[in-house]
């Protein structure tokens, strides 16, 4: 395979054009199968190297920038970034600025190519949407087997975790044109519960003192182990004065990803969405549902005008009474 160095025009309007040209020998009698993977990794390469390139050409030029009133200077040398893309890990060197007190750096190359920690965007996508469809080791073996990706799970876990802090902070909020008309819902019931799911926890995090006494296991890979944490779901159901359901907006969020974090994430969403529902039901009655733990009834009080315990909850609870 031959590849010719890679051709880097600046127009004066701000567009790069990207040019390389690749060749590839395939020798006689070579099969389909092979002839495919040297062409695979040929245009990696080559794409890996087109990237690179147009990493480099739209860095600043190292001089002083104003960002949000502010000026930044960068500093005495670049900062090497080993980037991973869609056709492999390409290392670009890139200026740091900071204010004259100092503090975190603020990378413009990073924040103009919307790199996800070190990911760019379509590779961030595509581990994202197969990581919501497999666990993280799948996810690997997916990506070395079928595009040619080499990633380690840490990096596959990191990566979804930043595009879930992401979706947090960008989740819209319920759109009131599909909610019921205000002069409809007499009822807004307001459900919070809680499941318990088992994740995998890496052998990168500690045990920690709030990991005492909690259930969990080593699993079959060296240096991991299995817990149980909570995941949150709420629900805000309309109802009309003769009781019937007219709709439901439901809010979700997963396990925190360490056992000490707690529900902040998901009671900043139900708060958000409570907000949005009350100013557009003002004079509608607002309800608590849950199973009585704990951390659900103090935020409910604050946020609802009764409590109602669930059927099922209730139902264990005179069950369990009846047995003593």
């Amino acid at each position: 395979m031959k590849k010719c160095r890679t051709e880097v025009v600046r127009h004066a309007d701000g567009s790069v054009k990207l040019r390389q040209t690749v060749e590839i020998d395939v020798p006689a009698g070579t099969s389909m199968l092979d002839a495919e993977a040297a062409m695979e990794a040929a245009l990696m390469e080559a794409g890996a190297s087109l990237v690179e390139e147009f990493l480099h050409a739209s860095d600043t030029d190292g001089k002083p920038l104003m960002v949000e009133g502010e000026r930044l200077t960068a500093k005495s040398q670049k900062e090497p970034l080993v980037v991973e893309c869609t056709f492999g890990a390409v290392s670009v060197a890139r200026w740091a600025y900071q204010s004259s007190r100092g503090g975190t750096c603020y990378y413009p190359l990073d924040r103009k190519m919307e790199l996800l920690g070190s990911a760019t965007p379509k590779f961030a996508r595509s581990v994202g949407f197969k990581y919501a469809h497999a666990p993280a080791a799948k996810v690997c073996q997916d990506l070395e087997e079928n595009h040619g990706r080499t990633v380690s799970v840490h990096f596959v876990q990191a990566l979804t975790d930043l595009l879930g802090e992401m979706a947090v902070a960008v989740q819209p909020a319920p759109d009131t044109g599909l909610m019921p008309a205000p002069k409809e819902v007499a009822l807004v019931a307001v459900g919070v519960d809680g499941a318990c799911l088992q994740i995998t926890v890496g052998p990168e995090e500690p045990e920690g003192p709030e990991d005492q006494g909690t259930a969990s296991r080593p699993d079959r890979r060296k240096g991991r182990r299995l817990e149980w944490r909570t995941g949150m779901v709420g629900t805000l159901a309309f109802y009309n004065k003769a009781g019937e359901r007219l709709g439901t907006i439901y809010t979700g969020c997963a396990p925190p990803e360490h056992s000490g974090d707690g529900k902040e994430d998901f009671w900043f969403l139900m708060e958000r969405d409570l907000a949005m529902v009350k100013a557009h039901y003002p004079k509608a009655r607002y309800e608590g549902i849950s199973d009585g733990a704990r951390d659900f009834v103090p935020w409910l009080q604050d946020n609802t005008e009764g409590l109602v315990l669930d059927f099922l909850a209730l139902r264990d609870f005179l069950w369990e009474k009846s047995l003593d």
